[in-house]
Parts: structure tokens; sequence; C-alpha cells
């Protein structure tokens, strides 16, 4: 009886063990439900987040692509300033990026792009959804990275035509007692302009010395004494550009007077306008210089200071910086440089250069219907209308051709770097080639193109070897035209740049009123030797027939319509 009792009070005292036990399985089976459930949340919230991230990023990349498609020739949305032309100045100066009511701080290119219209993130939508919580936009902010705009620093250097045209700092007419020195007091070391600077900066000086009594300036059939000055930019980035004239004097007590090829010229966007006074009150063509001379003093120098006005570089890259909006607050931000093109923006100093040593064989043509000019009607850049480095080949220009309108001259000074020597110019060669691979516009030697581009200069076309104009109908072509070997055209006009490198150089044929305008380069190097900075090979030019050519170019025109291959993306980095 006892151990039945004391089996009781054991069984009693185990009751309840089973609903522990199954209240702790069912608090362990809730735990891992709600685990899982947490996990199928979160990875739900997550792929929504990478989904709003992923659509934020590519409205960014919209953004990009949106500010190089105005680059590339779109015009002003705004009915205030109606199908005026982007430029890089234009989209990083606030008042031409943006409309004139834009209340952004920064330039925006809001005058260009679609409309702003999403005023909670002050951006630009994309797609259907317009601005609404699941919808997509993208604002941009535009920046020039190398600050061209705010200032230039430069010097100047003149020279002065010698009796055997050879050109040098000072000139002397007269015998070793009696004699007249003119020279040019250089702007040494470097002078700064800060932008925007009201009035003009100096350019240097005309200096007179009369010893004994003295000499004259001769006024001959070479009109009078030649000087060249060469401004040499070194900030924001290398360039140079020549000015160009003559000295006359009636006669030895006589003020002399100097006459400029070009009061005006162009620099990678910049414009430098010569004046007679530091406010710049007269300038351009309405500025005649007397030089500062009395006859009746001896052994004194007697400078005459002319002045130039300078805008700003043009930028010759920009920095994109775009933001892309996407769903539940998702925000990228993409930076990305753009190139304006392969050249730098500064183009080459004369509508035909021929870079290379003497070549007896050159033949610019003599007939009264072949026409060079270097005449800008729209800017009034005068620039020479046939430019060489050797002066040898000048000599055989000013001897055989009659109707150049602006005097030819060596250009050593006025060559961009693309043109400084075979390493440079193959570089430029070797991407414009890739560029017209990439363009289906590659024609390899024994091929010649369809055409040359269309004439409104949009484009590339790259003979890789000898290669003439087609036939037939269009006549006419633009754009970059690149051959590594032998270019012959005949009845054909072109509107743009023409680079030849091949040793056979260029020749044009026919008597149908042909025209190029724009620059033609002929370069000719060895490719497959380039250890040397120096064009060895003789530049080829042959003009063959009557009322056939017409060269006449503004600096600029190698660079307008080329949309196609500017406005390049150098890299993207996301921040």
């Amino acid at each position: 009886m006892n151990n039945k009792k004391i089996k009781q009070q054991t069984t009693e005292r185990e009751r309840g063990a089973a609903l522990v036990t199954v209240i702790m399985i069912s608090a362990l089976l809730s735990i891992a439900c709600i685990a899982l459930l947490s996990g199928v949340g979160a990875n739900s919230r997550n792929s929504t987040d990478v989904l709003s991230e992923a659509k934020a990023y590519y409205a960014a990349e919209s953004g990009l692509q949106a500010t190089i498609n105005v680059l590339r020739g779109n015009t002003d949305t705004t009915p205030t300033n109606p199908n005026d032309d982007i430029t890089y100045t234009k989209a990083v100066t606030l008042s031409t990026s943006n409309y004139s009511g834009d209340p952004s701080t920064q330039a925006r290119l809001s005058a260009w792009l679609p409309t702003y219209n999403c005023s909670a993130t002050g951006s630009i939508s994309v797609g259907p959804l317009a601005c609404t919580a699941a919808g997509t936009s993208y604002s941009v902010v535009v920046s020039d990275p190398d600050d061209a705009s705010a200032s230039t620093t430069y010097t100047t250097l003149g020279t002065f035509q010698q009796s055997d045209g050879t050109y040098a700092a000072t000139r002397v007419f007269g015998d070793a007692t009696n004699n007249l020195t003119v020279s040019f007091v250089n702007v040494s070391p470097p002078a700064t302009v800060v932008h925007p600077a009201t009035g003009g900066n100096t350019f240097g000086s005309f200096r007179l010395v009369k010893n004994g009594s003295g000499g004259q300036i001769p006024t001959d059939a070479n009109g009078g004494l030649r000087f060249e000055i060469s401004y040499v930019v070194s900030a924001p980035r290398t360039g140079k550009r020549t000015f160009r004239g003559k000295i006359t004097q009636a006669d030895p007590t006589q003020r002399p007077v100097v006459k400029h090829d070009s009061y005006v010229h162009e620099l990678a966007g910049s414009t430098i306008e010569l004046c007679s006074d530091s406010a710049c009150t007269t300038s351009g063509t309405a500025f005649s210089q007397l030089l500062t001379y009395d006859s009746s003093t001896v052994g004194t120098d007697q400078d005459t200071e002319i002045y130039a006005k300078s805008s700003p570089f043009e930028p010759r890259r920009l920095k994109i910086l775009s933001t892309g909006y996407g769903p539940n607050g998702a925000r990228k931000q993409l930076e990305g440089i753009v190139q304006k093109n392969f050249f730098d923006d500064l183009a080459s100093g004369s509508p035909l250069t021929a870079i290379g040593p003497c070549n007896t064989n050159l033949d610019f043509g003599d007939s009264k219907n072949v026409l060079y000019s270097g005449n800008d009607a729209s800017s009034g850049i005068s620039v020479p209308a046939i430019g060489v480095t050797a002066s040898c080949n000048l000599d055989i220009i000013e001897d055989t051709h009659n109707v150049v309108v602006d005097p030819p001259a060596a250009i050593l000074t006025d060559a961009p770097d693309w043109q400084s020597s075979p390493i440079t110019l193959d570089e430029l060669v070797s991407q414009l080639r890739t560029t017209a691979m990439n363009s289906g516009r590659y024609f390899p030697s024994g091929q010649n193109p369809p055409d040359f581009g269309n004439p409104n200069g949009q484009g590339i076309t790259f003979c890789d070897g000898d290669c003439r104009n087609p036939t037939g109908n269009p006549k006419e072509g633009g754009g970059i035209l690149v051959v590594t070997g032998k270019l012959t055209m005949s009845q054909y006009d072109f509107y743009g740049l023409i680079i030849v490198t091949g040793a056979g150089g260029i020749e044009l044929n026919g008597g149908g009123g042909s025209k190029i305008v724009g620059n033609i380069v002929v370069a000719p190097y060895d490719s497959t030797s380039l250890a040397t900075d120096t064009f060895n090979l003789a530049p080829n030019y042959q003009l063959n027939g009557a009322n056939l050519d017409i060269i006449q170019s503004t600096l600029d025109t190698q660079f307008d319509g080329l949309d196609s291959i500017s406005n390049f993306m150098l890299g993207v980095a996301e921040k």
C-alpha cells in the first residue's frame, strides 16, 4: 500500500511536463518562423533597394547622354535665343547655360535640356511616371576642370624680315654711322590677364632709334618692312598665334606707319584684338598706327606701345556631374569628362599648310582663275593663305603665284602641337584611324570610298594608302579626310579638313571651278620610322589646270559640324 502511494505521488509530480515541452517546441518553431519571415521580408526589401539603385544609376547615365547630345550641335530651347549654337563656354557660364529665370546657382544647362520639372529634387523626369515617388529623374552640373576662363598668361616676341628673307630681333637701315634701327620690346617675363578684362593689355612696343643722319624704311615692291609678333600662351594651356604686318615710311622725316595684316586673331576660342590704347577705345580696322618718331632726336629710344583685348580660352573639356534619382529615395552620381576634339581645339595656321623641307617641284598654279585666300568674311580674321615650314618653299610661292590674296608665310611659330613633329601627328592620325574604323569609314589601300562625307562637314573618311575622289554625283563632301598615301582630286568641292601624310602629297586636277573651304595640311612622314622629331620628307602639292580651285578658310572651319567625332567621353566614375 505504501508502494502504491509513492507511485501516485511521483506521477502527480510529473503532471504538466509534456505541456512545457510543447510550449518550448512551439516557441522554437515560432522563432524560426519569425526569422524566416524576416529573412524573406529583408530579401524583398533588398531586391527593391537594388532595383531602385539600378534605376537611379541608369537615370544618371541618361543625364550624361542628354548632355553629350546637347554638346553635339543642339540649339537653345528658350525663345530668347532661338537657334543659338552651344559652345563649351556657354555650357559652363551661368547666364548662358541656364534660362534667365532659373534660380540655380550652378550651370545645369536648363536652357538646353528638357525642363527641370521635378521640383522636389530639382531634376528632369525620365520615363512615363514623371515626378512620382516611383519615377526616375536626373540633374546635371557642368563645369570646367581646367578653369580656362579665369586668366590668360602670355608672352610676345617681335621679329623683322632681313634682306635675305630670314627674321631677326632688329633691322638696321643705313650704314654703321648713319642708320635707323627698328626693334620690338617684347612682353617678357610673362604677363597675366584676369578675365573678364575691361580694357586692353600690353602687347609690346615698336622701338625706333636714329643714329647720325639716320636711315629710311624703304617703301618698295616688297611693300615695306615685314614683321611678325608671336603671341605665346602658357596658361591655362599652351598655344601660339602670330600677328603679321609691315612698316612703311614715306621719307626719312616722316613717321613710319604700321599696317597689320589682320587686327584680330583667334586662338582656341580666344579672340585677340589689337588696340591703340589701353582702354581699347580704338581697335580693329579703325586702328591705324603711326609710330612715335622725331627725326631730330638722335640715339634715344622712341617707343610706341600697342595693346590687345583678349577673351578667355574656350574650355577644351568639360566635367559633367549627373545625379540620378530613383524610387524609394535612391540616388546615384556619375562624373564624366568630355573632350571637345582630338585637336585640343588648336587649328591649323593657314588654309594650305605644307610641312617639310625644300621641294622644287611644288606647283601652286599661276592662273588668274586660281585663288588662295586666308580671309574669313564672318569674323574679319585673316591668316597667311599658304603656310610653309621651309623658307625655300616660301620663295617658290612668291616667285610663281600671283593670286594669293593674303601673303604666304613661314609658319614655324604658328604650328599647333599636332603639327609640331611626326610623332605628334602620327598620334592624331592613329586616333582618327580608330574613329574611322568604329564609324565604318575606314578604307584600306586600294579601296576608294564611295564619298568624302557630306558638305555639312560631318564625319570622317580615312584612306590608308592612295585615294581619289569619287566620280559622278554628288561632287562635294566634307568633314575630316585623312590620306596616308597620295590624294588625287578632280572637279570636287570639299568643306572641312584634309590631312595628307603620304610622300605623294596631293594632286588637284581639272577645270570645273572646284573649291575647298577649310584647311589642307600636307605633312609627309614615314610611320614606320618615328625616331626623329623632324619632318624629313618634302611636301608635294600639284595643281593642274585653270579655273580649278578656290582655297579659302576660317581657322574654325575644320571643327564646324564635325559632330560625329567630337565631344567624346574620356572616362566615367561613380561618385
